[in-house]
């Protein structure tokens, strides 16, 4: 994709292409925008002649986006949305938003905040689409280079810390281990010795990296038999349910899994120590005066 021609680029331009991108189809994104098939396919030449790229290419099934489209769609709903915001009024009414909010959040603020968060925003706001990603290599990467408006994390930026603003939302509440109520070491302390001697699943709370955990047994030069590794807490829980498997979790999270279910918890051995975590909200400085995000973030606040 080469020689875009910026100039004649324009917000409903944009909005079109926003529209043809996600939809693939031209009366779908004509319906969706509310304007005649004729003139949508007429932006879409235009865009592919700006563009000098076709963006959608035909295929057996139907149309596909093409490579050069595909880059753009990472960066557009960002773009759009800080243009819009930049030349309309900088109050905000929720009731009449219709903008679409992206979040990373890990598997312990999904289950600490979320839905809480999401709770208030579709009382408020109950047209405005929450997007919320869990999977990300490096989640400040999307949020510098604009696909997503916050991170929700009990991770640090490796990087370009001077970025990014960030809220402090709360400390990670005790760690325990879940287990089933019929698991032998839910009737006796539990030493070190026997949590070593157990077959331990785990969900990552960063999603990377080797978990604090184990950095805790390395440093008494121990080890433990790690046989599951799961996707989330729910899941964790279920395992456990089913099996002598026991999992380490935060206390407020092995709280909410055990009601109504054969499951108990029992504290770490006191060998074990672990680094509380503090749960943050980032944003890009990009997104700091937009008013949608404005309003999220006060949210937020009335969510913890």
């Amino acid at each position: 994709m080469q020689n875009v021609n910026i100039a004649a680029l324009n917000v409903g331009l944009l909005r079109v292409l926003q529209a043809l991108l996600e939809e693939r189809h031209v009366t779908r994104a004509a319906q969706r925008l509310n304007l005649s098939q004729s003139k949508v396919s007429r932006d879409l030449k235009k865009l592919r002649e700006i563009f000098n790229d076709p963006l959608l290419a035909r295929t057996q099934s139907g149309y596909i986006l093409t490579a050069g489209a595909e880059r753009i769609t990472s960066n557009l709903n960002c773009v759009i949305d800080n243009i819009e915001s930049m030349l309309t009024d900088k109050q905000f009414e929720p009731a009449s938003c219709q903008q679409t909010i992206r979040i990373y959040a890990g598997p312990l603020e999904v289950q600490l905040f979320m839905p809480a968060l999401f709770k208030q925003l579709h009382q408020q706001a109950p047209n405005l689409r929450l997007e919320v990603l869990g999977e990300s290599e490096n989640p400040f990467d999307l949020l510098a280079s604009g696909q997503i408006h916050f991170v929700m994390s009990g991770l640090t930026p490796d990087k370009g810390l001077d970025q990014f603003y960030m809220k402090f939302l709360s400390k990670s509440s005790p760690m325990v281990c879940l287990m089933r109520c019929s698991n032998p070491l839910a009737k006796e302390i539990l030493t070190l010795d026997r949590y070593l001697a157990s077959n331990h699943g785990y969900t990552a709370l960063t999603g990377r990296g080797t978990t604090f955990i184990d950095q805790s047994l390395q440093r008494l030069d121990k080890s433990r038999n790690v046989a599951a590794v799961l996707p989330s807490f729910e899941v964790a829980a279920n395992f456990c349910e089913q099996s002598d498997l026991i999992v380490t979790m935060p206390e407020v999270i092995a709280q909410q899994l055990i009601k109504g279910r054969t499951l108990t918890y029992q504290n770490l051995p006191k060998e074990i120590q672990l680094p509380e975590i503090e749960h943050r909200l980032y944003w890009h400085a990009h997104c700091h005066h937009d008013p949608a995000c404005s309003w999220l973030r006060g949210l937020v606040e009335q969510a913890e």
